[in-house]
């Protein structure tokens, strides 16, 4: 406060914080969401009353999926003080018990410090208010924010599945059946379906060999491959596992039913996605290195 209290101060009755959403990869687009901030202390600084009254805050919502970073506002109304004092209040996100699959909850080092001051002024009470990050030694306190910013990240990958065929005899036009499944973390809220990219359409439909564009959290669904070909599966957000399995394939010394012998190249090693691309290619020999 200004020496010899020459300042005229307004009156305060509401502060905003920012909600940053972050989408960490190009391409995906993070779920609707309402975030919460809450009080997890208030304490009287100086001044007469025991306790802090309490604080109104709304949440911050973003009402449709987000495809690119941007930003919301937690407003924090302020109640009408009965006296002079500081009141100072700590707040931070909510962290749900069931989180949303692919959001980073940044909890640490986020504390937000509401310090409102009531001072008498022309015979009025005014709130006088300033934030900050996170307390330190004492009552002293980190620079004030302009503004404070809360910030969450959304992180989800593809999974690609690529089929190659080669040999003196492997048929380059033949297709070749795929059971997929993707899981959703049993502790997270996740969406229950899938978009999914097929790079020949809808696939061979007069053999019955054509590929959905969509696959169900928790479902086996087939999918259709011949060379060449491949699936994407889209928006997976980190933590969704998965298996992939192509029916009836052989192995690299062994061959299925038809002479096939199939190897596999996989640029993820535990079946989890954690990487912006995830890409396994299956590939089918016969009658390679015969004349």
């Amino acid at each position: 406060f200004a020496a010899g209290g020459d300042t005229t101060y307004d009156d305060v009755g509401s502060v905003t914080v920012t909600k940053s959403y972050q989408i960490a990869n190009n391409g995906t687009n993070a779920p609707a969401a309402d975030f919460e901030l809450e009080v997890v202390d208030s304490y009287v600084d100086d001044g007469e009353l025991s306790n802090a009254p309490a604080l109104t805050i709304s949440d911050a919502s973003f009402t449709e999926p987000v495809g690119a970073t941007t930003t919301a506002n937690f407003t924090i109304t302020l109640p009408d003080y009965e006296r002079v004092g500081v009141y100072v209040y700590e707040l931070t996100e909510t962290v749900p018990e069931t989180g949303l699959a692919g959001v980073t909850y940044n909890t640490e080092n986020t504390d937000i410090f509401l310090k409102v001051t009531v001072i008498r002024q022309g015979g009025q009470l005014i709130r006088v208010v300033s934030l900050h990050e996170n307390k330190v030694t004492g009552e002293k306190y980190d620079d004030v924010l302009e503004p404070a910013t809360i910030i969450n990240k959304y992180e989800a990958g593809s999974l690609k599945i690529a089929k190659n065929v080669t040999g003196l005899l492997g048929d380059t036009e033949k297709y070749f059946e795929f059971k997929v499944t993707v899981n959703n973390p049993a502790d997270k809220t996740a969406p229950a379906s899938y978009n999914v990219d097929v790079s020949n359409g809808e696939g061979d439909t007069k053999n019955d060999h054509s590929n959905p564009l969509t696959i169900t959290a928790g479902q086996e669904t087939k999918f259709w491959l011949k060379s060449g070909d491949f699936v994407v599966i889209n928006n997976l957000p980190y933590g969704v596992t998965y298996d992939v399995e192509e029916v009836g394939a052989g192995t690299a010394t062994e061959e299925n039913l038809e002479g096939y012998k199939t190897t596999c190249e996989s640029s993820d090693n535990d079946n989890t996605i954690d990487e912006t691309a995830t890409t396994i290619t299956y590939t089918n020999s016969k009658g390679a290195g015969e004349e």
